[in-house]
């Protein structure tokens, strides 16, 4: 079940040196218009292209149970909840394979799912997209996922960066837990994601962890999701849930869906004129961006 597609660790020379050429072509102010989305009401969303550069759009969907978006039919497929109860990966790449084909068909390039957040609580209204309250569980269901999904030349969205499991309150609720429990619950899913199926892109979630809002959580996205996990992949906002300009671009969010109310120019251009982002810092997020296009745009 390897993927016919980069797994962004590292993506390979010939992209690499396709997405530095694109970069190379644009200004300050274009590299800063690509780090937030086209919000289509109907439609929910996908990014800005450069014409000029020769950079199109990525269309996305939502999400883990089947197309929504771009279309007025689409096949439902069981709840991920019961794709983990079967303990079949072989079933898992199936699934996936199917679901990346239905979006294939659409023109889509990025699927916003699959969702791994564990289950702590019964009452958290998307318990069902889920792969468990177990994370080995969780963490083999979803590679086998990413993979036949990925093999259809559409990217995955692992998502919610981490630690959220309540809908309730979901903007301003914390979870607060010790490093041993994030790491030995919350996160394998995620690292298996990345990791072993090398997932195109990662969303966070809107809840705080211990504090802090996790589209700018420096330990979360930036230490262990790039450093650590080696991610060359695309972090985007899920919708509505960036909170400022500076932390956030600094901890390592790429990209601001359904559109840019932070990572704009009004922010970003006057932050990187006095030193508090680096230019460096929003090259890598344009270079991700392009990493991502550049797979799974053809």
């Amino acid at each position: 079940m390897k993927s016919k597609h980069p797994s962004f660790m590292p993506a390979c020379p010939a992209i690499e040196a396709r997405a530095e050429q694109m970069l190379g072509q644009l200004s300050l102010e274009e590299k800063i218009d690509l780090l937030g989305g086209q919000h289509d009401p109907k439609h929910g969303g996908d990014t800005y292209g450069n014409d000029r550069a020769g950079i199109p759009p990525l269309k996305m969907a939502d999400a883990s149970l089947g197309i929504h978006w771009w279309t007025d039919r689409s096949t439902t497929y069981p709840a991920t909840i019961a794709l983990a109860a079967t303990w079949d990966r072989d079933l898992a790449y199936r699934v996936g394979a199917a679901l990346g084909r239905d979006a294939r068909a659409r023109g889509i390039h990025i699927v916003l799912g699959p969702g791994v957040n564990i289950y702590r609580s019964p009452l958290c209204g998307r318990n069902f997209e889920y792969l468990g309250e177990d994370p080995f569980l969780a963490a083999a269901s979803v590679t086998g996922f990413i993979r036949g999904l990925q093999d259809q030349g559409v990217s995955a969205t692992a998502k919610h960066f981490a630690v959220n499991f309540q809908e309730y309150e979901r903007h301003k609720v914390s979870s607060d837990l010790d490093e041993r429990t994030l790491r030995e619950i919350y996160l394998p899913a995620f690292r298996a994601a990345v990791v072993e199926a090398g997932a195109g892109a990662v969303m966070t979630a809107y809840n705080f962890v211990n504090g802090v809002h996790c589209s700018e959580h420096d330990q979360l996205v930036r230490q262990i999701l790039k450093d650590e996990w080696g991610f060359q992949g695309l972090v985007m906002s899920d919708w509505v849930s960036t909170y400022s300009a500076v932390a956030a671009a600094n901890a390592g969010l790429d990209l601001e869906m359904p559109t840019a109310l932070w990572l704009n120019r009004e922010h970003l251009l006057p932050a990187v004129r006095d030193g508090q982002v680096s230019l460096s810092v929003i090259d890598d997020k344009v270079r991700r961006l392009l990493r991502l296009m550049l797979c799974y745009r053809s």
